[in-house]
């Protein structure tokens, strides 16, 4: 990033953090219903209002027009920048309270905490393809992210809040794990494929 970026960045990042506190970390993508459905677990209604696609597009609706209007006035690449600023600070500062405090920085311990079944159940439809002590690979064919983004017109700036972050914390948890993703929904792919792998 140049100079002028990092001074844009470091100017606009103050408005960026009010329209995040709405993103996708709030409990309400925990909660789970555990009464049989016939629609969509996304469509499923949150305390009898809203689905949990709805409520994912009220709290993202902000982000996504403040990020356009950066993207209209100083450029895409610096738009996405900024947005990749605001993720980092967004979730950067719960990992090091939640997981960094772990002194097992193994992939295991990773896996749990990225992949809990609460969060899977609601969010995710994932399938695991491979568990080892040195290797987990998944297949996310359902994501209430991109489902979310996707709504918004808005599945660059999902990438970038969300699906990059995954690089960036997995680099700051544990430099010896590697995060390989060849497939993302959010790029238009069918489904995700992720691999977490501890090198050697």
């Amino acid at each position: 990033m140049d100079m002028d970026r990092r001074r844009f960045v470091s100017r606009i990042i103050p408005a960026c953090a009010a329209v995040c506190v709405g993103s996708p970390g709030s409990k309400a993508y925990g909660y789970i219903d555990h009464d049989i459905q016939e629609i969509h677990k996304f469509e499923k209604k949150h305390d009898k209002k809203y689905s949990f696609l709805q409520l994912f597009q009220m709290n993202n609706r902000a982000m996504v027009r403040f990020a356009r209007t950066v993207e209209r006035k100083y450029g895409k690449d610096a738009m996405l920048d900024l947005v990749k600023e605001c993720a980092r600070d967004r979730i950067l500062p719960g990992w090091k309270k939640r997981v960094f405090k772990f002194p097992d920085r193994s992939l295991k311990t990773l896996k749990n905490y990225l992949y809990p079944d609460q969060i899977n159940k609601t969010s995710h439809t994932i399938e695991v393809i491979k568990d080892t002590n040195e290797i987990f690979e998944i297949k996310v064919t359902e994501c209430l992210y991109a489902a979310g983004f996707k709504k918004l017109e808005a599945v660059d700036i999902g990438y970038a809040t969300e699906c990059w972050a995954y690089y960036m914390l997995v680099e700051e948890y544990n430099p010896s794990i590697k995060l390989n993703r060849d497939k993302s929904m959010m790029n238009g792919d069918e489904y995700c494929h992720y691999s977490y792998i501890l090198k050697k």
